[in-house]
Parts: C-alpha cells; structure tokens; sequence
C-alpha cells in the first residue's frame, strides 16, 4: 500500500467506518422486526468493514486482496452449508420413527 495515501496517515477514514458500522448496527437493533432492513443494514455494515477497516479495493491493483476475501468468501460458504447439511441430515434421521 503507498504510504502517500491518506488512508494510511489519517484516522478520518477510521472515524467514518467507525461512525457507519455504529449506526448501521443500532438501526439493526432498533428494527430487528423489519426483515430487509436488517439485511440492508448488515451490508451496509460489512461494506463499511470491508472498505474502511480492511481497505478492500482502494490499491492500484487490489488483486491480491480480492482473492484472499472471494477465498475467505467461499471458505465460509462451504463451512456454513456443510454445517447446514449436516443438522438437516442429523435431525431427519432422529426424527424419523
């Protein structure tokens, strides 16, 4: 990352993702009976992780940030959905008398 860039030398980028993560997170809390804003705020949420805290696409050549989150993405895919199957599999066969 170039040391020039104001993201490296300033903590207002730190301070805004700080600011939108805190909101995003008390409008969550707020209107968890709202099904699609709760999930509008969570993105919202895990863009401003992703941008600010991360800097995730803010290089010349990000590239090698991209792979290591799609990689980080599909990891947690696989993990949740083997999980998933897993309890389906689980609590069919239990549950069958």
């Amino acid at each position: 990352m170039d040391l020039e860039q104001e993201w490296n030398t300033s903590m207002r980028p730190l301070v805004w993702g700080l600011v939108i993560s805190t909101a995003a997170l008390i409008g969550t809390y707020l209107f968890a009976q709202i099904n699609w804003l709760v999930m509008l705020l969570t993105f919202t949420q895990s863009v401003a992780v992703l941008v600010y805290f991360l800097h995730l696409g803010i290089e010349n050549k990000p590239r090698w940030n991209l792979i290591v989150f799609l990689f980080m993405l599909v990891l947690i895919i696989v993990v949740i959905g083997g999980s998933m199957w897993v309890m389906y599999n689980i609590d069919y066969n239990v549950m069958v008398k």
